[in-house]
């Protein structure tokens, strides 16, 4: 490569590096809190790799494997134990490759490039293969996208360190060694873009399980919430006014409010309910969550106000309110747009026993996989009656008839457990009330034995 040529590559890198930083901070932070949840530990994966010229550098990850203890393996397989549940996402999306955008900007990696190797392998290349060392290492590169199944590859090996050492590296060396030789920029952004649009990266980012997608989506709205609540906080406070000393203030609270609160958001599990299911348990979560990060960022405060952009102490108490409010708000509006949407288009079910099953299919109509909207359940427990189960209320199976008459019940599912002649008797009944479509569980009839 020529002068000129490095000139245009490390341009290219800075620009692009710090647009990059600055889009996908939120996504880094996210990966951050989730992965310091999932390993207990730091979220950020450092680890030393032999960079251009030889030197080692620190290059960083977001964290996706767990510690096991007498597993110190270098090389990483598809089943490997070590990776959490969200790490194998976020290795299969390249989520965890972004915080090396920080590498590429202070100049320890470019954009393309052969992958940075651990020591024990670049460092040994010899003759000819040393060219290699002579560029920056690289985020994507020809061979990582001819090896971008490389995990996979490897835990289809009965030896998957041999079969790297002796099959992928020397063919990664040929590689690489091809890309330095015959070195362009247009084949820089080509590489570039065929990273980008590879099929399997956005397969798996938009269909991956719909719990991750959910909690995900969760955590990048609930970010966005939290930046305007701030942002709201000091209007509010200085009557649509803000003086632009106070913009440094801003962004301090944003940096460190937002990760408490999010942090506090997972420890307090606000994110394993969907938003259809919010009620009173998950309101008091919400606003135990709240309570905390409010809490820790006025302990963190008070430690180093020394060192802290000065703020009206008042921002705090109306952030914490209007944080409340509007994520509240926004999931309270959810679930009922999504049980008028039901009542309005779905058939009107009546459920006859209080159990796992009755409970099961109220949320499957909330969830909107069925035509059908329960309306009522009734049951021969007297403890049951007059309580709720996500808004159905339970009602005494001696008033059916009049609760059938109220709801206009179009369908019955039968789900308590009585013997042959009650459930011929009520099914006479149903007959006689007009509702022709019933269906009984097998479980529904009692054994005689």
């Amino acid at each position: 490569m020529t002068f000129f040529e490095k000139t245009i590559k490390r341009t290219f890198d800075i620009i692009f590096s710090v647009l990059g930083i600055i889009f996908t901070f939120p996504v880094i932070l996210t990966a951050f809190i989730i992965a310091s949840v999932d390993t207990k530990s730091f979220g950020i994966f450092r680890q030393k790799r032999v960079g251009k010229d030889g030197k080692v550098f620190w290059l960083y990850k977001i964290k996706t494997m767990r510690s096991i203890e007498g597993n110190t393996s270098t090389i990483t397989t598809k089943n490997d134990m070590r990776i959490t549940k969200n790490g194998k996402f976020f290795r299969n999306t390249k989520i965890d490759e972004l915080p090396q955008l920080f590498n590429v900007l202070f100049g320890s990696m470019s954009f393309v490039g052969p992958r940075p190797d651990v020591e024990g392998y670049a460092d040994r290349l010899e003759g000819e293969d040393r060219i290699i060392l002579s560029v920056r290492p690289g985020i994507t590169g020809p061979a990582s996208l001819k090896y971008k199944n490389e995990e996979k590859i490897l835990s289809q090996q009965s030896n998957p360190e041999e079969f790297n050492n002796a099959v992928i590296w020397p063919d990664k060396v040929k590689i690489n060694k091809k890309y330095i030789e015959h070195w362009s920029f247009k084949k820089d952004i080509k590489y570039i873009f065929q990273t980008l649009t590879q099929k399997e990266l956005w397969v798996e980012f938009f269909f991956q399980e719909s719990s991750k997608k959910r909690i995900i989506s969760f955590l990048f709205f609930d970010i966005f919430v939290s930046i305007c609540t701030v942002l709201i906080s000091y209007i509010l406070r200085f009557n649509f006014s803000i003086e632009p000393e106070l913009y440094h203030s801003i962004a301090s609270i944003i940096v460190l409010l937002i990760p408490l609160k999010i942090a506090m958001f997972l420890v307090f599990k606000v994110y394993h309910v969907a938003w259809r299911f919010f009620g009173l348990i998950e309101y008091k979560q919400l606003v135990i969550a709240h309570f905390a990060a409010y809490v820790l960022f006025t302990i963190i405060y008070l430690i180093f106000r020394d060192d802290s952009s000065p703020f009206p102490r008042s921002i705090i108490l109306i952030d914490f309110f209007l944080s409340i409010f509007f994520i509240s708000f926004f999931r309270i509006s959810k679930r009922l747009y999504l049980e008028n949407k039901m009542i309005s288009g779905g058939k009107k079910l009546l459920l006859i026993g209080v159990n796992d099953y009755s409970i099961n299919m109220i949320k499957s109509a909330i969830r909107g996989e069925t035509d059908y909207y329960p309306v009522a359940l009734v049951s021969n427990n007297k403890r049951m009656v007059g309580t709720y189960f996500s808004k159905v209320p339970v009602y005494s199976i001696s008033s059916i008839d009049k609760i059938i008459e109220y709801f206009e019940v179009d369908s019955v599912v039968i789900l308590e457990q009585m013997d042959s002649k009650e459930l011929d008797d009520l099914l006479i009944k149903l007959d006689n009330l007009g509702i022709t479509e019933v269906k009984v569980f097998d479980y529904t009839i009692k054994s005689r034995y």
